[in-house]
């Protein structure tokens, strides 16, 4: 979506709203889509600061999901800053989740209901400046399934595991797309980009033997995944 447009209407805006799961939207069945919204200092006392979807599906087509003014003690939820995902399906293709603050996954937290597994696909858009006062700065993967088609994961950090990305007997699949300059904190922190803890990751395309900086395949023209400049202490 072109979010950048100057026309007569204002793009839509959700500030400040708190629940107990998802301050600003839950989702238990249906698929809601969004289209340039500014998601912004919404909170949670659980999970999902901004969205949480339980079963059903959420799509971000542009627009932002921020986690505004915090004080230094202040999270946007517990699990999730700004998404949290179980059973259900959040799609992002294009937009910005920067700035949200959880104890575990800065951006989003996906997890696996007794049902089925929660699934975030990133398709493009940015995951930013996000923060974890403990595991995946940008991302924590509990049982669910993490997919990165494209896009940008940069900035984030976590005080003891995965700067970028923690995966907790999850699955992960990076087939194009940056990762770059996330980092863990703590003295003797591990995975400055991603750590795995059980589960599975996989970086690339299964058979692309291209040498070039694009996948020599069907895949759109995708550039190869790049995992670049993390840091752990």
């Amino acid at each position: 979506a072109d979010c950048d447009g100057t026309g007569a209407h204002s793009h839509p805006v959700l500030k400040n709203n708190t629940a107990v799961n998802g301050g600003a939207v839950a989702v238990t069945t249906g698929t809601p889509v969004m289209y340039c919204a500014n998601f912004e200092g919404n909170t949670a006392e659980e999970n999902g600061g901004s969205i949480y979807v339980a079963n059903g599906g959420f799509t971000m087509n542009g627009g932002a999901i921020s986690g505004g003014k915090l004080e230094e003690s202040e999270l946007n939820a517990k699990l999730g800053g700004a998404v949290y995902v179980s059973g259900g399906t959040f799609t992002m293709n294009d937009g910005t989740i920067s700035g949200n603050k959880a104890k575990n996954g800065g951006a989003t937290y996906v997890a696996e209901s007794d049902s089925a597994k929660g699934n975030f696909v990133m398709n493009n858009g940015t995951l930013s400046n996000n923060i974890a006062t403990e595991n995946g700065g940008a991302a924590y993967i509990s049982g669910g399934n993490y997919t990165m088609e494209d896009g940008t994961v940069n900035n984030n950090t976590a005080t003891d595991y995965g700067g970028a990305v923690y995966v907790n007997n999850g699955n992960v699949t990076m087939t194009s797309g940056v990762v770059k300059n996330n980092a863990t904190t703590a003295k003797k922190s591990v995975g400055g980009g991603f750590y795995v803890n059980g589960g599975s990751i996989i970086i690339g395309l299964p058979g692309c033997n291209g040498h070039g900086d694009n996948h020599n395949d069907d895949s759109a023209n995708k550039n190869h995944p790049q995992v670049i400049n993390n840091k752990a202490q």
